[in-house]
């Protein structure tokens, strides 16, 4: 009776993490928030108990960060649990670049140091939206769009 119990202890204690699933980091930073920790970036586990959360199997752990062009920085960053995969992608507007990224696994979303907008940046630079005038082509582009002004104001004069 006792090895009966004892091995069904045991095989609860292996099927328990499955069911569980994981832990992921939780926290954001912004800054415009005062008091608000670069740790959340640099270094999560330094955020102590807190900053873990529970997810279950089928979860994701998740992080987005968001870099500014023009200030050339990170400007927000977020860590946590979603049901759903955000996927693993950098995306890009007027100012930002937004990345997300999904894993699964215990604090999987630990490792990443809000860098992932580099290696984004990097392989579009000559993209016109993270172009700072000095390449060639926004030096065409600014001469093109001058001319054509001037060309218009010219005939208008005329």
């Amino acid at each position: 009776m006792q090895q009966m119990y004892i091995l069904s202890t045991l095989l609860c204690a292996m099927a328990l993490p499955g069911v569980l699933g994981f832990t992921c980091y939780k926290c954001s930073y912004v800054t415009i928030t005062e008091g608000s920790r670069r740790d959340c970036i640099e270094n999560p586990s330094a955020l102590g108990f807190n900053s873990h959360l529970q997810c279950n199997s089928t979860s994701y752990c998740v992080l987005q960060e968001q870099y500014d062009i023009h200030k050339k920085m990170v400007t927000s960053y977020f860590r946590s649990c979603s049901g759903k995969s955000w996927g693993n992608e950098c995306n890009k507007d007027w100012s930002h670049v937004t990345c997300k990224a999904s894993c699964q696994g215990n604090y999987c979303n630990e490792q990443d140091r809000g860098k992932r907008y580099e290696p984004y940046l990097a392989e579009h630079k000559d993209d016109y939206l993270y172009d700072n005038g000095s390449s060639v082509t926004s030096n065409i582009y600014l001469f093109v769009s001058m001319a054509c002004v001037a060309r218009y104001y010219q005939r208008k004069m005329v």
